[in-house]
């Protein structure tokens, strides 16, 4: 069973970076954020996808530099389903 929450570091303001989407997804630990790209005035989607393996803790991390998004939760979002596809896709080390 997978839940998406919202998590946030201290008593920061929704605006700060701290704040991020977490999800556990088929035993994968999936942190989204949506970074603000200054140039573009755009938020960036990133996935950290990290999971216990055999040789210990492993992680990737999905950068989608093709999209972006006005908002942070529309790119964390972005970041989760992204990071989903990756796991559901049988990547990972086992």
């Amino acid at each position: 069973m997978s839940s998406l929450s919202w998590v946030s570091q201290g008593s920061a303001s929704p605006n700060s970076e701290v704040f991020m989407a977490a999800l556990l997804y088929k035993d994968c630990l999936i942190i989204a954020i949506g970074q603000f790209d200054k140039d573009k005035e755009l938020r960036m989607p990133i996935a950290d996808i990290s999971w216990h393996s055999a040789s210990g803790r492993e992680s990737h991390t999905i950068q989608d530099s093709v999209h972006y998004f006005g908002t942070k939760k529309e790119a964390e979002a972005f970041a989760i389903e992204a990071a989903k596809a990756w796991i559901d896709a049988g990547v990972k080390a086992a």
